[in-house]
């Protein structure tokens, strides 16, 4: 009863005091996208990075895919990869020998690299026959290509600037060869996708006061309520990453709910997740390139402070809002710091 008691008093102060905003952290100059669609980074960006060999900028093949207009097959019996434009256009692929054939009869050479997970294949080559927009140019010292249709373009350099400046808030970067480098960090997420406006806000301002950053988990459903919206925009602005919560009773698959309500987060804060919390197909998610965060390691389960190794854990769920747990919060994040943890959110586009 006492400790109800003492959450309604800690609820109403806390909504006494605006949102904080965070200092940035030093951004990896290299941590940026080297592929774009459009106005976009390809969703796949960090796992499976643009490749330059002898000159020649080789993609993913299935980064072609991301335009409606565009599909792709495989040819088991002549091992090869048909990329089709719905205009009739296309190019087929031999993945053995790096020759083509185009729909107007044309054959030749193209640059190909048979990686681990996927063919790459020449950008320019590949746009070219297709019809598709193409620009290259470099950034701080990297390659970054972009595909495009007949759309308003924001100039490549604005959009470097935004990824760099997003990494500048948040921890973690791709590293050499796509590789995630784990800094000394150590991290809170939480889910709220449940949680009452005034818990959240409380919340939020909790992690403020402790001069830190979170990971916040947020449905499609609650990035759908307009009341929500302020909440959203305030944590954006005060530093917090997002992970995106799956809903096992939406009549929506979890891949749908993923991609919709990223659509939904870029068009408020114009920024999207690779993070997951989902039961879900947690294999078809990886397969996308999404990041699955664990909500074992609960901050109820852990007796204190002095019981974390952070040197084996590296992030803690906060799965209940309750006097007790907000002590134990402060204390972990007083003890990791003194352990020389910088305690930081998640990063949304590497997961480090």
């Amino acid at each position: 009863m006492m400790k109800t008691k003492s959450l309604c008093i800690f609820l109403a102060m806390t909504m006494l005091f605006s949102l904080l905003f965070l200092p940035g952290i030093n951004a990896d100059e290299e941590d940026i996208p080297t592929i774009f669609i459009g106005n976009e980074a390809w969703y796949k960006h960090s796992i499976l990075p643009l490749i330059t060999m002898e000159g020649e900028h080789l993609v993913p093949i299935s980064v072609l895919t991301s335009f409606d207009c565009l599909s792709l097959s495989f040819k088991t019996e002549y091992d090869c990869y048909l990329i089709e434009r719905d205009d009739g256009r296309f190019i087929s692929v031999c993945s053995k020998n790096g020759r083509y054939l185009s729909h107007d009869g044309t054959r030749g050479d193209i640059a190909i690299h048979a990686s681990e997970n996927e063919l790459y294949i020449s950008a320019l080559t590949a746009s070219q026959i297709l019809g598709i927009g193409f620009e290259n140019a470099v950034f701080y010292e990297k390659d970054v290509v972009r595909f495009y249709l007949d759309e308003e373009l924001q100039p490549l350099e604005i959009l470097i600037d935004y990824y760099v400046t997003l990494a500048d808030n948040y921890v973690g970067s791709a590293g050499v060869g796509g590789v995630a480098i784990r800094r000394d960090v150590f991290s809170f997420f939480s889910d709220v996708s449940s949680m009452s406006r005034a818990e959240v806000a409380a919340f939020v301002n909790v992690a403020s006061e402790q001069g830190i950053s979170m990971t916040f988990a947020i449905s499609e459903k609650f990035i759908s309520d307009s009341k929500n919206i302020p909440i959203i925009l305030n944590m954006a602005a005060a530093g917090h990453t997002f992970a995106i919560k799956t809903d096992q009773t939406s009549d929506k698959s979890y891949i749908d709910q993923v991609r919709s309500a990223n659509e939904k987060l870029y068009s408020l804060a114009k920024r999207k997740t690779l993070l997951v919390l989902s039961s879900g197909s947690k294999n078809e998610l990886r397969s996308l390139g999404f990041i699955l965060l664990n909500d074992s390691y609960r901050l109820s389960n852990i007796g204190s402070a002095s019981t974390v190794n952070f040197n084996i854990n590296d992030t803690v769920f906060f799965d209940k809002i309750n006097v007790e747990n907000i002590t134990k919060f402060k204390e972990i994040i007083a003890e990791a710091k003194t352990s020389g943890k910088n305690v930081t959110a998640i990063n949304a586009l590497v997961g480090n």
